[in-house]
């Protein structure tokens, strides 16, 4: 029994390293987005936060999920931080889009038959 709860954590360790991993690749994208070490980091946690399986996602509950006492730096983020969304969202959406690529395939429709 022991045996396999180990091998159950291992595996669960391991799948968490990988999503770490490409949690990094991704923030990577955006983080010249963002002017500063602070905004980076509220940045960061608010992405982790959305991306979480937390119920509810709103300021508090994801200030809480990232460690911090109240909401104000996520809502400074949101609010009035300078960072360009827009970036952002193009740098994710060029991640998202080169990651679920299938190498050698096409993603042109065809119609069927031709």
């Amino acid at each position: 029994m022991l045996a396999v709860m180990e091998d159950t954590r291992s595996r669960e360790a391991d799948a968490h390293a990988a999503w770490s991993e490409r949690f990094n690749e991704l923030f990577a994208q955006v983080a010249g987005n963002f002017p500063n070490a602070k905004v980076r980091r509220h940045g960061r946690a608010y992405l982790l936060g959305l991306l979480s399986q937390q119920e509810r996602k709103t300021s508090w509950q994801l200030a809480e999920f990232a460690g911090d006492a109240t909401p104000d730096g996520l809502q400074k983020l949101l609010n009035s931080a300078p960072w360009d969304e827009d970036a952002c969202r193009d740098a994710l959406a060029r991640y998202v889009t080169r990651s679920s690529a299938i190498p050698g395939r096409s993603w042109r429709r065809t119609r069927p038959g031709s």
